[in-house]
């Protein structure tokens, strides 16, 4: 039986650009789901203007920040190669 820790639902949808749902569900679902958006500030902008997610959606990043998610703490650590504003949260 696989056991989903609290928070860990809302960072999976929360953490880079929701790849997995833009994929297999398209733009318009994507956009249709109102959830924060977690991107670094050297990649915020861009993606709010190629993807046209409400600026209200987005939570800009910077490293080593710590947020909350549920009851979970994330770290965020700027790891930049894929894109200017790659990230790891941990």
């Amino acid at each position: 039986m696989v056991r989903i820790l609290p928070g860990v639902k809302e960072l999976m949808a929360a953490v880079g650009k929701g790849g997995i749902a833009y994929a297999r569900k398209g733009k318009e679902f994507f956009l249709s789901i109102s959830f924060p958006r977690y991107m670094h500030e050297k990649d915020a902008e861009t993606i709010i203007q190629q993807t046209k997610i409400p600026k209200d959606q987005v939570h800009v990043t910077k490293h080593q920040e710590v947020f909350k998610i549920g009851d979970m703490a994330v770290r965020v650590l700027h790891t930049p190669g894929h894109t200017p504003g790659s990230q790891v949260t941990l």
